[in-house]
């Protein structure tokens, strides 16, 4: 599986090559959990005003790249942002994969990043990723097993340009892995809100 980062924008619109797949990876954008406290897999968490006002350029700009099927995590904020894209795209379906969920964060979920910041086993988690352990959760290395089978499912089964919209770590851990890198680079790559990442994948 080969990345090609696109980081804050995709600069051309094209087609895959000749045997491959190609899907774009999209962060859902912005909420006002995402810079005080961990949602995780807490439902009811909505775009904020910032978020809303993401939509129409990314969606503008996803629709460039000539998509033909949008899939989504199940969560609200990814499902508006994927249904903003689907309008734009003029595909008139959004494909659910519960695959393309955020991390179950366990007894993390919902407390501030201050409160976690304080604690020793979020300490060791964001020192270690690749042998963490989330309490009561889902470990990184069992995420990105995860995330990558959906993406390599949805490369197979989908001819053209797929649009993915899933979660900052999800999307985090599926470059590490196409790059070649630990989870324990985990803090080299930015995921923003509303933002596009690309990879293709050859057909065997």
């Amino acid at each position: 599986m080969t990345f090609f980062h696109a980081r804050h924008r995709l600069t051309t619109a094209r087609q895959p090559r000749a045997n491959s797949a190609r899907v774009l990876l999209i962060r859902h954008a912005d909420t006002d959990a995402a810079s005080t406290w961990l949602a995780g897999r807490t439902v009811g968490v909505c775009l904020n005003v910032r978020g809303r006002t993401q939509l129409a350029a990314l969606a503008t700009r996803v629709a460039a790249e000539r998509v033909t099927a949008v899939y989504s995590s199940p969560l609200e904020r990814a499902l508006d942002t994927a249904h903003a894209i689907a309008s734009a795209c003029a595909i008139s379906d959004v494909r659910v994969d519960d695959d393309l969920i955020e991390i179950d964060f366990g007894e993390w979920t919902g407390l501030s990043f201050a409160a976690l910041n304080a604690r020793n086993d979020w300490r060791r988690y964001n020192a270690s990723r690749g042998s963490a352990v989330v309490p009561a959760g889902e470990s990184p290395a069992g995420a990105q097993a995860r995330i990558i089978s959906a993406l390599h499912r949805i490369a197979r089964q989908h001819d053209g340009v797929a649009a993915v919209v899933s979660h900052a770590e999800p999307i985090r851990y599926a470059l590490l892995h196409a790059s070649g890198r630990s989870l324990d680079c985990w803090h080299e790559l930015e995921i923003a809100p509303a933002s596009v990442h690309e990879f293709e994948e050859p057909r065997r």
